[in-house]
C-alpha cells in the first residue's frame, strides 16, 4: 500500500490559521486537531481547553486537516 501526503506544516511564525478554523497542530511532539481562538491563543478544536496546558513546547507548526475519504 502506497501513501500520498497532501499536507505541510506551516511554521506559526510564517503564518496562522484564520481564527476558529480547524487544522492539525504540533510542537515537534504531539498532533492535536486544533484552532487559534479569536484571542490568538490555541484550542483544542470543538472546547475551550487551552492546548498549551496538553502540549510540552509552545505550537510550533500547523496544517490544514486532510480531506475525508470517499
Amino acid at each position: 500500500m502506497r501513501l500520498l501526503v497532501t499536507g505541510i506544516w506551516i511554521p506559526v511564525e510564517s503564518a496562522q490559521p484564520s481564527p476558529r478554523r480547524r487544522v492539525l497542530a504540533t510542537d515537534g511532539m504531539l498532533v492535536y486537531e486544533a484552532g487559534v481562538g479569536s484571542d490568538g491563543r490555541w484550542y483544542r478544536s470543538g472546547t475551550s481547553m487551552l492546548l498549551e496546558n496538553y502540549l510540552v513546547h509552545p505550537v510550533s507548526h500547523w496544517m490544514e486537516l486532510p480531506e475525508t475519504p470517499r
